[in-house]
């Protein structure tokens, strides 16, 4: 492909939106479902601590960053972006609704 066929179809691409979600779950419910049911209801109650905590800055206790080192520390791979998505309700859990 020379470099004009490939700008046109990156331009193309970038005009067109994705066909279909391949997944009715973001990662971070992907996560939460394998884990046991004890961990599921605390990082419930996590998420809603996250969503709660009115906090700025490092007044903040409980936050997306502060969820994903948590996570991390116990070898859970989910990146905060992930997490922040999923506790505002901008990811593909919401939007399957």
């Amino acid at each position: 492909m020379n470099d004009q066929e490939q700008a046109s179809s990156l331009a193309q691409a970038l005009l067109l939106p994705r066909e279909q979600n391949t997944s009715l779950v973001c990662k971070f419910t992907r996560v939460k479902d394998g884990m046991s049911e004890e961990e599921q209801k605390a990082l419930d109650r996590a998420v809603e601590m996250v969503r709660k905590d009115n906090g700025m800055g490092k007044g903040k206790v409980y936050s997306a960053s502060w969820l994903t080192k948590v996570l991390k520390q116990h070898g859970y791979s989910v990146s905060i972006s992930t997490i922040q998505r999923h506790v505002n309700g901008e990811c593909c859990c919401e939007q399957s609704d």
